[in-house]
């Protein structure tokens, strides 16, 4: 698999016509096992803590997950910082969405962990 950066990933940009959803995928060895494990015990939309990533679902039973990142702050997440790298990562390109997943794209500017 080959390493990208961050930066590779397009930014968004306004276009006519209909709204398309784009959701980036980022491989889940972008976060330790410790990191996996602790997401996979919280339970999407429900009212959350705000230390709690913004966790919409999770996807490909627990090998994937779906996060709503257009209103994550740098200072939330304290408990999951290699998460909140990604996310921001992700967020900064302009993205409203971003999505986890075993098979996803790995950057060679955020840390991989060995599952």
């Amino acid at each position: 698999m080959s390493l990208f950066t961050t930066a590779q990933i397009p930014i968004l940009h306004d276009s006519p016509g209909p709204w398309i959803m784009h959701v980036p995928v980022v491989s889940t060895r972008h976060i330790p096992p410790s990191e996996a494990e602790a997401l996979l015990r919280l339970r999407p939309l429900e009212c959350r803590a705000p230390d709690d990533p913004p966790l919409l679902a999770h996807l490909l039973d627990g090998v994937g997950h779906l996060f709503l990142i257009e209103d994550l702050d740098a200072d939330e997440m304290t408990t999951f910082p290699h998460l909140r790298a990604v996310l921001l990562a992700i967020k900064a390109r302009g993205y409203a969405y971003a999505r986890l997943d075993a098979d996803g794209e790995t950057f060679s500017d955020l840390p991989l962990f060995e599952w």
